[in-house]
């Protein structure tokens, strides 16, 4: 028999062997790398969404505020307005007159002492002619009063007016009963007269009174609501309602961009990475702000009657100005308080709007691109396909997040071919869920989501207010609905995102523009 060489074969199975596990090793090697980046570039993408969407939901609560801030600030300012048109300036200077220092007080007087010469003291005490003191002594302030304008002084100067009519027919109707005692038609037909100019004079005096107990409530309670809502800065530091509303505006305006960069950071290090936005606060061609502007009003013009300002104020006076109206179209008929106070309310919505704007520097924040002479609220460039960048640059924020790059294993074998480590990107944009296209009706205001006011239901334009058959027509309460809300979209900024960030980041960013089918999806 032919002996076997049993020592040459174990060494046959030992090369095999070694080379099997040199191969096992790198193989499993191989796919740990792999696992490993696979891994690292889930956990940073899933960092980069975070850091996106939470950016954006800190934009979307700013938008929110300086929403329900608008809303706020125009509410108090139509109580302003409302309390203005019942006695004006001029009751809120406070300056006490009486009633003889009217500049019609001499004519009525004259009118009142000749019809007393001809009949005054020949009636019955019921029929008497009501004397000029009834009006000094009425109402709760018993003829000392502030000098009232607006609505309250014009419908007094209509009772002044009627009241010397009224003393006119008085007269004749005396002369008529004297020229009656050979005439018996004449002197009953001067006693229908005297009798109708009683009965206007005791009307006069009631709508008076009434007149003077609506001075007392704007005088007092409701002066002091003005003087609590809309002093400007007092030497000692006190401010009105108004004031600090529009200051804590301001301070939401500069913080939320902040605000959202810290947001993404934090949420982009719970997660193992460092996060970072596109824009950034630190400027250059593009900016992280909210995308708002400080409307500027011209006296007169559209951008003063469709101005944030008076946008937000006009709903609300024709509101709560329907109750005062039909109150005076039935209590104060002959003074026509009511179309006083129609006209005065019309009036001081947009001069407070110009004193808030001029005198206490209130600029109500707009959504950039608005243009109120046209094109208007939801016909803004960026709403059409061919401002989809521009929407995107006013809207949509890049959330980025860098890891170092994961160790790799068989070094020399497996390099590292991402030495800058790896950075995710994802972007995320702020948009308002409410409907964008209901039709706008003249003389209303566009009932769109994308706005500072963000109007729930159709409300009216100043317009719409002038015609005093309308005060009738506004019957639903003014709602607004915050919902600015933020998501995530495809990426569209990457490339601008390039030489904004720190390094390694710029280099990765970089690298990457250049991949458009990779970098345009989140």
């Amino acid at each position: 028999m032919i002996a076997r060489n049993t020592q040459h074969r174990r060494g046959q199975i030992a090369f095999v062997s070694v080379f099997g596990l040199l191969t096992m090793l790198l193989l499993v090697a191989a796919i740990t790398n792999a696992s490993r980046v696979a891994v690292s570039k889930v956990d940073g993408q899933n960092a980069a969404d975070a850091a996106a969407h939470a950016g954006a939901i800190q934009m979307a609560r700013g938008m929110n505020a300086v929403t329900a801030i608008n809303h706020l600030i125009t509410e108090l300012n139509a109580l302003n307005a409302l309390v203005m048109s019942f006695g004006g300036i001029e009751l809120e200077d406070g300056k006490p007159y009486t009633i003889a220092s009217h500049p019609e007080w001499a004519l009525l007087v004259d009118s009142y002492t000749t019809a007393f010469e001809w009949n005054g003291f020949q009636l019955p005490e019921g029929r008497r002619i009501v004397a000029p003191e009834k009006f000094a002594a009425s109402g709760p302030r018993r003829g000392k009063t502030s000098k009232s304008g607006a609505a309250i002084g014009r419908a007094r100067a209509r009772l002044l007016s009627w009241l010397q009519a009224a003393y006119r027919v008085h007269a004749a109707g005396g002369v008529m009963m004297q020229e009656g005692v050979v005439n018996s038609f004449a002197f009953f037909s001067g006693q229908r007269l005297v009798s109708s100019a009683v009965t206007v004079e005791k009307n006069v005096v009631h709508e008076w009174e009434i007149l003077a107990y609506l001075e007392e409530l704007a005088e007092g309670p409701l002066l002091d609501l003005k003087h609590m809502v809309n002093p400007m800065r007092q030497s000692d530091g006190s401010v009105g309602l108004i004031t600090l509303l529009y200051e804590y505006c301001e301070r939401v305006v500069k913080e939320s961009p902040k605000r959202a960069e810290r947001a993404a950071a934090a949420v982009a290090r719970e997660l193992g990475t460092t996060g970072t936005l596109f824009p950034t606060t630190q400027g250059g061609k593009y900016t992280l702000e909210l995308p708002l502007f400080k409307e500027h009003i011209k006296r007169g013009g559209p951008t003063h009657k469709h101005s944030q300002m008076v946008r937000g104020m006009t709903p609300w006076v024709q509101y709560w100005r329907k109750p005062i109206i039909e109150f005076g179209e039935i209590a104060l008929p002959m003074s026509r308080f009511a179309r006083y106070y129609h006209d005065e309310t019309n009036d001081f919505t947009l001069n407070m709007a110009w004193w808030q704007w001029s005198e206490n520097g209130t600029k109500l924040f707009a959504i950039k691109d608005l243009e109120v002479a046209g094109p208007d609220k939801g016909e803004e460039p960026w709403t059409k396909k061919a401002g989809s960048r521009r929407a995107d640059e006013l809207f949509a924020i890049v959330g980025l997040a860098h890891q170092p790059a994961p160790t790799v294993y068989g070094y020399p074998l497996f390099r590292q071919y991402q030495p800058d480590g790896l950075v995710a990107q994802s972007q995320a944009m702020i948009y308002n869920a409410s409907p964008q296209d209901h039709p706008r009706k003249a003389k209303w205001q566009p009932v769109v989501g994308w706005d500072t006011l963000a109007w729930n239901v159709a409300v009216p334009e100043y317009e719409f207010g002038k015609d005093y058959a309308n005060f009738r027509k506004v019957t639903e309460q003014p709602r607004m609905k915050l919902n600015w809300q933020a998501k995530l979209v495809p990426t569209t900024r990457l490339g601008d995102a390039a030489g904004t960030q720190t390094e390694p980041v710029n280099r990765v960013l970089e690298r990457t523009k250049t991949d458009t089918a990779l970098s345009n999806t989140h």
